[in-house]
């Protein structure tokens, strides 16, 4: 994505999910309150990633979190949205008729590669050798910034990458089909970010996931 698309402090960022994701539930006891509230303020320090996140939910009592909400962003009203898409994947959404929709996801690096195609080995590979070292961690911008950055070709690319640094071979590897890539991209594409269907996106956001 553009500098532009990324937020300006990884820490800014982090203490807007953990205040959305580690929100108690409104009958919650003070002591609960002030317990959330304080783990918040510790989400903008050097270090703290979604795993810390999971770890402070842990240790407040559940269910947490929002799935919608409305905002104010620089004087842009909207409604901040929570996305599941099943167990796989959450990432947040703000809806505005002023502008497009404008998606918020801090473990987005993720879908640079795809699971369905990575082992062990091939993860190794990818931190021995800092392979995705210069991709963004984070996303915050629209589906069609998005789409101009996750595309077949960097996908097969990446994964070129990763089974070659693992020693692997390429040429018989299921993203060498082209009809293989070219699904596997729309599945994470248009099914896990709906980036063209603007009801699916509805449909997966503001509800947990079914």
């Amino acid at each position: 994505p553009t500098q532009a698309a990324r937020p300006q402090t990884q820490g800014a960022l982090y203490r807007l999910l953990a205040r959305w994701f580690l929100q108690p539930p409104p009958a919650s006891s003070e002591t609960e309150l002030a317990k959330a509230e304080a783990m918040i303020g510790l989400a903008m320090r050097e270090g703290y990633d979604f795993v810390a996140m999971r770890s402070d939910a842990k240790k407040l009592r559940g269910p947490l979190g929002r799935y919608s909400a409305p905002i104010s962003v620089r004087g842009v009203s909207g409604l901040l949205v929570r996305c599941e898409v099943s167990t796989v994947h959450s990432y947040l959404l703000f809806v505005s008729g002023s502008f497009s929709d404008v998606l918020i996801d801090v473990t987005v690096k993720q879908f640079v590669v795809l699971g369905e195609w990575m082992q062990s080995h091939h993860y190794e590979s990818c931190e021995s050798q800092r392979l995705l070292a210069d991709e963004p961690n984070s996303f915050v911008g629209t589906h069609e910034q998005l789409q101009r950055w996750l595309t077949a070709d960097s996908l097969r690319t990446h994964m070129t990458n990763v089974y070659s640094a693992s020693g692997d071979d390429v040429k018989g590897a299921p993203f060498a089909d082209d009809d293989e890539l070219r699904r596997m991209h729309t599945l994470r594409n248009e099914v896990l970010f709906a980036v063209e269907d603007i009801s699916l996106r509805r449909r997966l956001c503001g509800k947990p996931s079914q």
